[in-house]
């Protein structure tokens, strides 16, 4: 699932993401939202339901990793 997550978040994350912290949220919100209605649509309503837990936690990881990269791979400082 954390494949199938980071391929469709690919592209989507990075420098598009790298705003103030009130417009990184929402847009965050906006990518999870779209990502679970992805993968609702692709595997339907029941296979979803049993495994949106596991999808939720794949974004989590994939987002955290993403922010992770950020702060390394950018320069950016960690908030205090």
């Amino acid at each position: 699932i954390v494949k199938e997550v980071e391929e469709f978040l690919s592209g989507k994350m990075g420098k598009a993401l790298r705003l103030p912290m009130p417009e990184r949220h929402t847009k965050m919100k906006e990518l999870r939202d779209g990502l679970m209605a992805h993968f609702k649509d692709k595997i339907g309503q029941e296979d979803f339901e049993d495994n949106k837990n596991q999808y939720s936690e794949a974004f989590a990881y994939v987002a955290n990793k993403d922010v992770r990269i950020g702060i390394l791979g950018e320069g950016e400082s960690q908030p205090k």
